[in-house]
């Protein structure tokens, strides 16, 4: 609860919650000083914000609101929300690296959590994290050896990007609202 002179502050109820798909090439920033961003693809409202970046080389789900609860719940690790990732590396890898990085690799001084990993080729493989380290599965890949050709986040909990086209956006429909909300809710319980 906020006041000012004994009257209470109402919370901005006008929340907007879009996902985006995220080419490759655009920066997740709203500084345009170092390339072309997102926002050049987005609703002009100046209050939108993304919820956890995209590296410029990476394409994918992401989720743009002016709720900074839903923030907070999607990106601080604590509550370990799955993000869901299709990689394609340089060469083919083996079973035993893609068991190493499933139970964690040391990157920067501290070891990943640990992961689920599913091969879907010899060269690619679908990764869902609960962590979000800055460039974490390039550096987990490098790490083995190999380079990243293709990065794209596939969902966000339950949010996918379903038909969206490259570079489209839409609001959430009422199923993705339910996970919203549920997100959200768990806020109050901690309190």
């Amino acid at each position: 609860k906020v006041e000012i002179d004994n009257q209470k502050i109402q919370e901005n109820q006008n929340f907007k919650y879009i996902k985006f798909y995220k080419p490759k090439g655009l920066i997740c920033s709203k500084d345009e000083s170092h390339g072309a961003t997102i926002f050049s693809l987005l609703p002009l409202d100046p209050t939108l914000t993304y919820i956890g970046r995209l590296d410029k080389e990476s394409e994918g789900l992401l989720l743009i609101s002016n709720d900074g609860r839903l923030t907070y719940k999607l990106t601080h690790p604590k509550f370990e929300k799955e993000k869901k990732y299709f990689v394609r590396v340089d060469k083919p890898i083996t079973d035993e690296e893609l068991r190493q990085m499933s139970r964690g690799v040391v990157i920067e001084g501290a070891k990943t959590k640990s992961c689920d990993i599913e091969r879907l080729s010899s060269r690619s493989f679908a990764i869902t994290l609960t962590e979000g380290r800055n460039r974490q599965i390039r550096k987990m890949c490098r790490r083995m050896g190999l380079r990243v050709h293709k990065l794209r986040r596939d969902s966000v909990g339950p949010i996918t990007l379903q038909d969206l086209e490259v570079g489209k956006y839409s609001e959430l429909d009422k199923n993705e609202m339910n996970y919203i909300k549920t997100i959200l809710g768990e806020e109050n319980k901690e309190s």
